[in-house]
């Protein structure tokens, strides 16, 4: 009965911070965000690694009346990267509004690609700059202002570094439960081959942290079609790296409106996820 009552109490104030910070962002951070001029971005620092540095994310028609929010706070980052690449359908480019495209003018890229659902942004990003660390990102949140600058902080070159995560609870065989029975809300920094990041929320990418399949859309259309943060763990996995998520609750603050069409009801109550694992092992095997 204790671990019950602790389980709830993790619960219960997990929900009551996301929502102190989900009203902090709509009261406070939609204001500030939509009112700041082009001419008041700061000058951030760029970043200090050796290797070029993308904040890659893809969004689609659905999402562009609050797709700008996103983008600016991601422009006010307290440190600088290369490119903030956003991937775009041809069709999708045509329809994407003055709110974003005057983004342009601060740094914003907008690339076009052919569809690929959530998976344009990282895939062709990996295409583009194979040298470069990847940072994914979702196209409908709020993203603090350290955001950027504490994964980069962490990066190591020999982990994916991410703010969010579970972890995969095994069964008595080593493979993992359901994803219903993973372990979430993960606060503490922590690291290891169970730890499942999810990459909205921001997580490092680099071509030699994934295996070679990463890129075939053949394979990840058929076994994960609609969970591209189950293919990136696969891929982690067997290129022999795992994933770090850094200390504290990443809260995904979404922008009222913006969550009317999305995938993530499917893969978590439609079993999308567990799909997939189960797909992913039947052709790779469970990575060790």
């Amino acid at each position: 009965m204790i671990g019950r009552r602790a389980v709830k109490a993790h619960i219960r104030d997990f929900k009551q911070a996301r929502e102190a910070a989900r009203r902090h962002a709509l009261e406070v951070e939609v204001p500030r965000l939509g009112a700041l001029a082009l001419s008041e971005f700061p000058e951030s620092p760029m970043h200090t690694l050796p290797h070029p540095v993308i904040v890659t994310l893809t969004s689609y028609p659905a999402r562009f009346a609050t797709l700008h929010l996103t983008l600016r706070s991601l422009l006010l980052q307290t440190v600088r990267p290369d490119a903030i690449a956003l991937w775009l359908t041809r069709e999708d480019r045509a329809l994407v509004p003055e709110k974003v495209t005057e983004l342009e003018a601060l740094g914003l890229k907008i690339e076009t690609c052919t569809e690929l659902r959530s998976y344009k942004k990282i895939v062709p990003a990996l295409k583009a700059w194979p040298e470069a660390v990847l940072i994914a990102a979702d196209d409908d949140l709020y993203f603090p202002q350290d955001w950027l600058e504490r994964l980069l902080a962490a990066y190591d070159g020999k982990s994916v570094q991410c703010h969010r995560a579970h972890r995969i609870r095994s069964t008595w065989s080593g493979r993992p439960r359901p994803y219903a029975d993973w372990d979430r809300y993960l606060t503490a920094a922590t690291s290891g081959s169970m730890i499942f990041p999810t990459s909205g929320g921001g997580a490092t990418y680099s071509a030699d942290l994934l295996h070679e399949d990463v890129t075939r859309e053949d394979l990840f259309t058929e076994l994960a079609p609609t969970t591209d943060d189950v293919w990136l763990y696969f891929m982690t996995r067997l290129a022999g790296r795992h994933a770090s998520k850094l200390a504290g609750q990443f809260h995904l603050i979404e922008w009222p409106g913006s969550q009317e069409t999305n995938l993530k009801g499917a893969n978590l109550y439609g079993e999308g996820n567990d799909k997939a694992l189960s797909a992913m092992t039947r052709y790779y095997g469970w990575p060790r």
